[in-house]
């Protein structure tokens, strides 16, 4: 036994000496509970460190080091679409103040997208990825130092067979090694390549040029009978939700949500909305024309100027309708063609260049043309919108 072992034991054993009659420790009671608090006084701090220690290591909390957020270790994934081929950029950065070792970066092909090719840093041809038939990936084994990057990490694929019924996703996550091991995913990209709702032939612009006219109507409590009657140009009828029925010489169509229609100028008809349905009717027709020429509704959004279009060209107007759950966005892709959005349910948000805007559920806004874009959902419920284009 050492010293301090002996003084601890002689003080336990004496520290209350039998026959004493005085109240109170003896004094060599005293002197013993004097030992005793210097040394819990003393290893106190140390005993209290220890076991704080074995407490979280027996709870699974890991002791990393004190970060601002978790994980330090970011990795973010941008997918650029132009026709059928999708690439996607996965960078990853580390905003934490430690290094981790051995990086390991996996990124996700769409399911029913066909992988082309992959590469990193240098350029095309340089440090392909491993694809495994359904995601490709790469290994860094000096991993990536506090406050820098790596990347970027690229891969391509095509996407002319996935079904146009298809909502696939691509994303992108790390993991690494070293003081603080962990791992990051990035938020996911949503590719849809859906069927057009309508593409109907609309012929060459007027030499004043075309500017968009878009309306909504529809019925409350009540149906509504609005007709017959007949326009100088065309018009095309949207169903957002309830029903609604077009009488024309041809019959009667009734459209249901999520369908449209195209009505010929100049051909008599008559609208019958059933109760709470809601239609959004739009147009493009001559920018010199009168104002008087606006369908019947609430105006939701008149072209300022006249739409980019060439003269002398045939041209089509189409309805895509997207969807995107919360936190998925839409790749990449350059707008060439005329256009509006119109926002069924959610709210869109535009990315365009160094530009961010926001569109509300009801409510209709255009994509900047000949500019990088991407439509988000960044809200907490789903996104409905659709896209309607002039297109040769």
């Amino acid at each position: 036994m050492n010293i301090l072992g002996k003084r601890m034991a002689s003080c336990v054993e004496g520290s209350e000496p039998t026959g004493s009659k005085q109240p109170g420790p003896s004094p060599r009671s005293f002197s013993c509970w004097s030992r005793r608090t210097w040394w819990t006084l003393k290893s106190g701090p140390v005993v209290l460190a220890m076991t704080l220690t074995v407490m979280l290591a027996l709870a699974g909390v890991s002791l990393r080091p004190a970060q601002a957020d978790w994980p330090p270790i970011t990795v973010e994934l941008s997918v650029r679409q132009e026709g059928n081929i999708a690439t996607a950029v996965v960078g990853v950065r580390n905003g934490g103040d430690f290094d981790a070792d051995t990086l390991n970066v996996r990124a996700q092909v769409p399911k029913g997208a066909k992988y082309i090719d992959s590469w990193a840093g240098s350029g095309r041809g340089f440090n392909a990825g491993i694809f495994d038939g359904n995601d490709v990936g790469w290994v860094n084994p000096s991993g990536v130092k506090a406050g820098a990057r790596q990347g970027p990490f690229v891969y391509m694929f095509d996407i002319s067979e996935m079904s146009p019924s298809s909502r696939p996703l691509a994303s992108a996550w790390v993991n690494w090694a070293g003081k603080a091991p962990g791992n990051a995913v990035s938020k996911a990209v949503s590719f849809q390549t859906p069927s057009p709702v309508l593409d109907v032939d609309i012929g060459a612009p007027p030499p004043a040029g075309w500017i968009w006219a878009v309306a909504e109507v529809g019925a409350g409590a009540d149906e509504v009978v609005d007709g017959p009657q007949a326009h100088t140009f065309f018009w095309a009828f949207f169903d957002v939700k309830g029903s609604s029925e077009l009488a024309t010489s041809d019959g009667k169509q009734v459209l249901s949500g999520g369908e449209a229609v195209f009505v010929p100028a100049r051909q008599e008809h008559t609208h019958r909305y059933l109760p709470q349905s809601q239609i959004i009717v739009f147009d493009v027709h001559a920018a010199d024309d009168p104002p008087s020429a606006f369908h019947r509704g609430r105006q939701l959004f008149v072209s300022d100027t006249p739409v980019d279009v060439k003269p002398g060209l045939n041209y089509k107007v189409r309805v895509r309708e997207f969807s995107l759950s919360p936190g998925e966005r839409t790749p990449e892709s350059v707008a060439a063609e005329p256009n509006f959005v119109y926002v069924i349910e959610g709210m869109l948000t535009t990315r365009a260049g160094d530009g961010v805007s926001s569109t509300n559920a009801g409510k209709a806004s255009t994509i900047p043309l000949n500019v990088g874009h991407v439509e988000s959902n960044e809200g907490a419920t789903p996104l409905r919108f659709i896209v309607v284009d002039l297109h040769p």
